[in-house]
């Protein structure tokens, strides 16, 4: 080595070039998944996968996605500290990490960490990898270490201390110059050391300072062939190495940065790639790039104006990976991402702080003249042109001059098209105008166009263009062809149109192009024209449109033209993708289409630019696209390749003479050399990740198609699994981290799938299930962002081992199986025809007993004739004994036994029908009504019936004006089995309900009935026998019951078409659900029905006059139930034996057992001592008031308090009378009738009036209150058809039961007869109010639709006819 003395140091400033082509840095942060500001370190492995150290933790990038490994306390698989100084990676692929807080090994394939705990509590600061040896440092601390057990990560840190090592400063960074001589980075100068190995122990043969750099801070070693390149705090140093010596050569400690301002280079960190360039990381101006062979640097310094410039000064980490591209780790800035291999698209737009930027985004049109100027114009009115013609090095830094901020002449005028003439003069076109500018004078002025001695208006245009040298043509709103021959006339250039062609009003040309046989194409909105040029006149040959033919335009929409080899043209649309036409007699013989569907990213053909005889450019709105016209090969570039934008303009497009393409779009200007636009042609990695077969864990192959090979991992790694596991899923990764967005890859499992999968995306799992025991083999390849696939093939073997039902035990067991198989069938069908012995003798018996069963039922059948005559014979006598009988007891009698022979007859008629429906025989009578007409007498018959049996029964119609046809009787014998059924089991005070719909199934409509009842209900194991012919209820579920009835009720339904279903859930509620057709296709005549004439009133103990007279007067039949409370048990006797003559009587014996009586029963007065055990009479007689349900019942306090205070605080507490003892019976009696006669007088009002009493009708205030609220509600909905009970108790807030209580108890009507006769009482008065109104005015104002039930019940009410009502009154 040399002295110190004899070395010669070199200090000067070095020249930087400016900033080649604006190259981008992409900086990757949260957005992306990178979540670190700085970083530290940068490694890469050997699948290409990148590894960032980081104050908080280590991130893997596989080119799609990040993630972080960071340190948990307590858990020893993690990283032993967060904060990362260094990186390094060595053979077997272990990932070694250098901390605060000692040195931690990661294995990528078990997924975890390995902590070296001899070097627990220290701060590794250089770590350095050489033939499977750790070389790292802490402090003025060298170590050595022959690595962990890669499994188990067991280390001895007694023999890794490096010995006999002189002190020295603090170390920085570590480089291997051979086996046994180490250079060391210090802050304090750089020092050689010589080391020997004995025993795997290594010690320090020799130490030594190199003076050349003394007290220097050295921060970085890099080394390139024989030169060494140093980086400290002062600058750049070359060094150069041989076997004997080191050598100082030159130190660079300032250079020039992009704009020529001088630096001093502060480094902190160096990397040397394959290309022979040197890296350089500073620690205030950024990046620096030195070419080792051309000593050149470049600047690529930090501007925070610049969003795609380098995000931070200082740079502390680079690498550079195998798909040329820079991985730059910078403080307090992130990753930048550099790619060297950036398309060169030169991109401007408009910048408000910068005056030579351009004057808009949006470009509409560009032209490059004779001259090399740049002309812009933009769709905010703005025009700029480049101050200096466009060079190879003008054009990353082209300025502009904002033209029409000078011209008032472009003021609001919007440019469409700029065109330079054979004499370099440039024509401006657009909305409204038409500009010159002549290149001599150096003068704009508008053009002024006549023809015909007129002035004429262009209106829009959308493009210029030289027709010949004599004539300029306009194309836009109009086609125009000018004489080119200007004369200037006071401030405006007047020239004459030699022709005027106008298409029609909706139609706009976008583009031309001339054919050499003196004929044009022009492209329009509304199709492609060729038109013949004749004297400057234009004649339309032909028009092509889009149309069915497969070789149409696949769009009228045209927006350029190109023209092809020999009868071709291209023509790109606005929609409809290219289109290569070719031609014949002026017709289309062919098109090929290029589209979304095969080869281009969109269907928007914007321009077409050919750059040679093979290749064409086109502008999208997702992009440019290169196309090679004969391969068909497309190839795409977006803003992910440079561009600003993927959408560009129509007309915003020109080919210089320069050799350079402009394209204009929506956020500026692109220009480029097509020439220079170069595939990325290095080759994408493919990765097999991890494979996880079943539900087991993934297991971490890292595979690569390089074959890299770990140690223990088989370079050929085979993968089994069994196939009972089912599915198998691979995690397959393509390596290009030039623009991973567009990468993708195929694959193909061979001996599974026939072709290949292709996926456009670089990073997917595949899955495989089910796959048949054998082997496979999976083959990947992968392409990288410009469609360049892999050289390299991935392979992947993969066997999948039969189950275990397939082994050779196996099959012993399946033999003895199948031994004892055939064994145990034969001894099947043994028992099996035994079996059929005893089924064939079941049949048997079973065809017997239904012989014997029809034997009866044919009986009964014949039994049933032979009672009709007896029947006749006894119902005709009787009918004519209650016409002639004056005396009511023995008419009473008669007409006891006449319902009963009715009902008899009824059950006879019953039967026949059940043994015609049974035979397959129903005679239908069909008449055509509304639903509403066929229910109401129904509801009507039932509401009386209800109203004897203490049933709160109401009904709901919905459709009640739906037209349908009918079987009168046999529908109401369905109906009466049904609801007569649900009286049979609902007790007193229970609820049935009959809901009516029309609904529609299959574009049929059916009507549909639904009986509903709170009764008994029906157990889980009846319901399904419940329509069997004489089968008998248990005893729990009804309380009688069994026979025919529902059996024929489900034979007649289904002759009629419809169905039946029945839900029960017991003690709660109990649903038939009927459905029937409203029409019949068949032969039967359909009668019109007019007056409902119910057969159901002679089937119920109830007679027609019995139903009007209860409608008319509620009182009817009823007897007056009287509760006496008192304790006094010979009192007691003495009332109820004396008031039991008249009324029903009920006893209590104290108020607590009054009250639970009044919950029970329908009580119509209240007699109550005072003075009583337990609850007195007052209290008693509070609770009975104050309770809304039971306050009507008046209450007569009997007592022998005389006071006149005790008889104030019994009217206090609400009691309507106050006798004391004694009393005079007659005086009680008086009482009583007069409490009894007023409740009568109350019901008698309602049944007749809807209006709240007259004051001698007495009533008390709760009551008074709850009419009036109620006669309120109805009034408001009464013109609602559908208001009903229901709707009534949600007005109330009641539970039915309560307000059917209630209402009767006040009115003696039901809740539904109330309603009903408010209706026809509010009818009656609209017809006696002489108001004008006919039928159906008051039938809408009442809510009634059906006339023909109106008029029926109005008369059976009234005794007359609505109208006759009308006349009389």
């Amino acid at each position: 080595m040399k002295s110190n003395a004899s070395i010669l140091i070199f200090f000067f400033v070095l020249y930087v070039s400016s900033l080649s082509w604006g190259q981008n840095f992409q900086k990757i942060s949260n957005k992306e998944g990178f979540n670190q500001n700085t970083v530290n370190a940068i490694e890469i492995d050997k699948n290409g996968f990148l590894w960032f150290g980081t104050p908080n933790g280590l991130i893997k990038h596989d080119g799609y996605s990040f993630e972080s490994y960071t340190s948990y306390p307590g858990v020893q698989t993690t990283l032993s500290d967060n904060y990362i100084n260094r990186l390094a990676i060595d053979s077997s692929g272990l990932i070694w990490i250098a901390t605060r807080n000692g040195l931690n090994a990661f294995n990528p394939l078990l997924n975890r960490f390995f902590f070296d705990t001899g070097t627990e509590n220290k701060n590794i600061s250089a770590i350095k990898v050489y033939r499977n040896r750790i070389w790292f440092a802490s402090g003025n601390k060298l170590f050595v270490s022959n690595g962990l057990e890669i499994n188990t990560g067991k280390s001895d840190i007694s023999n890794k201390l490096v010995k006999n090592l002189k002190e020295i400063p603090h170390i920085n960074k570590i480089h291997i110059i051979s086996e046994n001589k180490i250079l060391v980075g210090t802050t304090n100068g750089l020092y050689l050391v010589v080391v020997q190995d004995i025993l795997n122990e290594v010690s320090v043969i020799d130490s030594k300072k190199l003076g050349f750099l003394s007290r220097t801070n050295i921060t970085s070693i890099s080394q390139h062939n024989e030169s060494l390149w140093i980086g400290s705090n002062e600058g750049l140093h070359q060094l150069t190495i041989s076997m004997h010596s080191i050598d100082f050569i030159q130190t660079i400690t300032h250079i020039e940065d992009e704009f020529g301002k001088t630096f001093k280079l502060r480094i902190r960190n160096t990397y040397v790639d394959d290309n022979n360039l040197l890296w350089i990381g500073t620690l205030q101006n950024g990046l620096v790039k030195f070419d080792l062979k051309l000593q050149k640097f470049d600047v690529y310094g930090f501007d925070q104006k610049k969003t795609l410039g380098i995000s931070s000064p200082i740079v502390n980490a680079i690498i550079r990976d195998s798909f040329d591209v820079v991985w730059v780790g910078t403080a307090q800035g992130g990753v930048n991402k550099f790619n060297l291999k950036q398309k060169p698209f030169y991109n401007y737009s408009s910048n408000p702080f910068d005056e030579f930027s351009l004057g808009g985004n949006l470009i509409t049109s560009v032209i490059e003249d004779i001259n090399g100027y740049v002309w812009v114009s933009t769709y905010n009115n703005a025009l700029s042109k480049s101050i200096v013609p466009i060079t190879s090095s003008t054009l990353e830094n082209l300025k502009f001059k904002q033209l029409s901020f000078e011209n008032p002449i472009f003021k609001d005028k919007r440019i469409h098209s700029i065109f330079e003439d054979k004499d370099g003069n440039i024509w401006f076109g657009g909305d409204n105008c038409l500009v010159f500018y002549n290149t001599k004078e150096d003068v704009f002025k508008p053009i002024k166009i006549s023809y015909k001695n007129e002035n004429i208006n262009p209106n829009l245009i959308y493009e210029i263009k030289q027709l010949s040298d004599s004539s300029i043509l306009l194309i836009g709103t109009k086609i125009i062809v000018l004489e080119n021959v200007i004369s200037s006339k006071s401030g405006t250039y007047n020239i004459k149109a030699l022709s005027v062609f106008k298409p029609p009003a909706t139609e706009f040309v976008y583009t031309s192009l001339l054919n050499d046989d003196n004929s044009i194409w022009f492209g329009t909105n509304q199709g492609l024209l060729l038109a013949d040029i004749t004297d400057y006149a234009f004649k339309i040959k032909k028009r092509f449109v889009r149309n069915h033919s497969e070789i149409s335009l696949t769009n009228s929409r045209v927006f350029s033209l190109k023209k092809g080899d020999g009868n071709s043209l291209w023509v790109g649309t606005f929609g409809g993708g290219l289109n290569h036409l070719i031609f014949s007699n002026d017709s289309i013989v062919s098109n090929t289409i290029y589209s979304k569907k095969n080869t281009l990213v969109d269907n928007a053909i914007y321009s077409i630019t050919a750059q040679d005889s093979l290749n064409i450019w086109l502008s999208t709105d997702m992009g440019l696209a290169k196309l090679n016209i004969e391969t068909g090969n497309t190839f795409a570039f977006d803003v992910r390749d440079g561009l600003p934008n993927n959408n560009f303009r129509q007309g915003a497009y020109h080919k210089g003479k320069s050799r350079y393409f402009y394209f204009g779009g929506l956020n500026g200007l692109t220009i480029f050399d097509p020439k220079k636009i170069e595939l990325n042609s290095s080759d994408p990695q493919v990765n097999l990740v991890s494979a996880s077969v079943g539900n087991n864990p993934p297991l971490h192959l890292n595979y690569s198609s390089k074959n890299y090979n770990f140690s223990n991992v088989s370079s050929t790694p085979l993968i089994k699994f069994n196939k009972i596991e089912k599915f198998l899923k691979l995690d397959l990764n393509v390596m290009h981290t030039a623009i991973p967005e567009k990468n993708g890859i195929k694959y193909m499992l061979k001996g599974f799938d026939e072709d290949w999968v292709e996926k456009e995306s670089g990073k997917i799992s595949v899955t495989y299930t089910n796959l048949n025991a054998g082997d496979y083999q999976l083959v990947v390849q992968g392409k990288n962002c410009d469609n360049i696939w892999s050289k390299a093939y991935l392979y992947v073997p993969i066997k999948v081992l039969p189950p275990w039902y397939w082994s050779w035990w196996s099959i012993t067991i399946y033999s003895i199986l199948i031994v004892l198989l055939l064994f145990l069938v034969n001894r099947y069908f043994l028992r099996l025809e035994k079996l059929k012995h005893q089924l064939k003798f079941e049949e048997l018996e079973k065809q017997r007993t239904e012989e014997l069963n029809q034997n009866k039922f044919r009986f009964f059948t014949n039994i049933a004739h032979e009672f009709r005559t007896p029947l006749t014979l006894i119902l005709a006598p009787i009918e004519r004994l209650i016409a002639d009988n004056k005396e009511g007891s023995i008419t009473q009698q008669l007409k006891l036994v006449q319902r009963n022979t009715n009902r008899l007859l009824n059950l006879v008629n019953q039967l026949i029908s059940f043994r015609q429906a049974e035979q397959g025989y129903l005679d239908l009578k069909l008449s055509r009504m509304s639903l509403y007409d066929f229910v109401y007498p129904i509801v009507e018959i039932y509401e009386s019936y209800a109203f004897e049996k203490d049933v709160h029964f109401f009904s709901k119609i919905r459709e009640g004006n739906f037209e349908i046809e009918i079987d009168i009787e046999k529908t109401e014998r369905i109906l009466f089995n049904l609801i007569s059924n649900a009286f049979k089991n609902t007790p007193s005070g229970g609820e049935i309900k009959l809901e009516t719909d029309i609904i529609s199934k299959n574009d049929q409509y059916f009507i549909c009935f639904k009986v509903i009842d709170n009764g008994i209900g029906i157990s889980l194991e009846s319901i399904d026998k419940i329509f069997d012919r004489f089968y008998k209820f248990n005893s729990k579920d009804v309380s009688s019951g069994g026979g025919i009835g529902l059996a024929f009720a489900k034979n007649m339904i289904q002759l009629l078409g419809g169905s039946i279903k029945v839900k029960s859930k017991q003690g709660v509620k109990t649903v038939f659900t009927v459905t029937i057709p409203v029409t019949y296709e068949n032969e039967q005549p359909v009668k019109n029905y007019v007056t409902p004439n119910s057969s159901i009133k002679k089937w119920l103990k109830i007679s027609e006059n019995e139903t009007i007279s209860a409608m008319k007067n509620p009182n009817l039949g009823y007897k007056t139930t009287i509760l006496i409370v008192e304790d006094e048990e010979d009192l007691q006797t003495f009332l109820s034996d004396t008031l039991q003559k008249k009324y029903n009587i009920l006893v209590a014996a104290s108020g607590n057992e009054g009250l639970n009586l009044v919950s029970k029963s329908k009580i119509d007065l209240i007699l109550s001592d005072v003075m009583m055990e337990g609850m007195d009479g007052y209290e008693f007689c509070k609770k009975i008031k104050s309770n809304p349900m039971t306050s009507h019942i008046p209450f007569i306090m009997l007592t022998a308090l005389i006071e006149h205070q005790d008889s104030v605080k019994g009217i206090e507490y609400g009691a309507d009378d106050y006798i004391t003892k004694p009393f005079s019976m007659e005086y009680l009696m008086l009482r009583i009738e007069k409490f009894v006669s007023l409740s009568k007088k109350l019901k008698h009002h309602f049944s007749k009036n809807s209006t709240i009493p007259p004051i001698e009708v007495e009533i008390n205030e709760r009551d008074r209150v709850f009419l009036e609220k109620l006669l309120q509600i109805v009034d408001v909905n009464l013109s609602n058809s559908d208001f009903g009970v229901e709707e009534l108790t949600k007005e109330l807030g009641l539970s039915s039961s309560s307000l059917y209580r209630k209402i009767k108890a006040i009115t003696g009507q039901m809740p539904n007869v109330f309603i009903r006769n408010y209706r026809f009482n509010k009818a009656a008065e609209l017809l006696r109010s002489n108001k004008g109104l006919n039928v159906s005015e008051i039938m809408y104002e009442i809510g009634i639709e059906s006339k023909s039930y109106f008029s029926t019940t109005f008369k059976k009410i009234y005794g007359q006819t609505p109208s006759m009502y009308s006349k009389k009154n």
